[in-house]
């Protein structure tokens, strides 16, 4: 039980993981048969690995996200006093929750709109790409709820 909690607590890192290698793996295979065997051709892989390389950044950025471990510039931060600095880390979690609801609403619509537009050698429609927008601002949403929580909480022991 403990293992299946630990998978579905990582899974959009293993999500992440599983895309990148078959990305770098798709790419090198077509990359080898189209060194060595130019007769042979996989049209269909660089738009595939396009798609999965789409997904694998926009999963990626959001487990990175929840894990906090996106680049922030904390120098201006660290000048103010402890209980400014948590007061601006709670209005900025809820900004960022507000931003990334709202983009992932117009990446919605921006899928919806984009399943009529098809791959030219897969003939599949651009909506499966474009549906790693949506998902991945709809993670990082997610993924903030609990950061607005740990920081509210921060902030309301430095009153205490």
């Amino acid at each position: 039980m403990d293992s299946v909690k630990k998978i579905l607590k990582n899974l959009d890192i293993i999500i992440t993981g599983i895309l990148f290698t078959l990305v770098v793996g798709l790419t090198i295979v077509n990359v080898f048969f189209r060194y060595f065997f130019s007769t042979i051709n996989f049209g269909w892989a660089s738009e595939t690995i396009t798609m999965l390389y789409v997904w694998c950044i926009f999963v990626g950025a959001a487990a990175v996200y929840r894990s906090r471990g996106h680049i922030s510039i904390e120098a201006a931060m660290e000048l103010l006093p402890a209980k400014i600095q948590k007061a601006i880390t709670v209005f900025v979690d809820i900004a960022m929750l507000v931003i990334f609801a709202y983009v992932a609403w117009l990446a919605l619509d921006y899928t919806l709109n984009g399943s009529v537009k098809v791959m030219g050698v897969l003939r599949l429609s651009y909506a499966y790409e474009y549906a790693a927008m949506p998902v991945g601002f709809g993670l990082m949403s997610v993924y903030t709820i609990p950061h607005i929580i740990e920081d509210f909480r921060l902030l309301k022991e430095g009153d205490a």
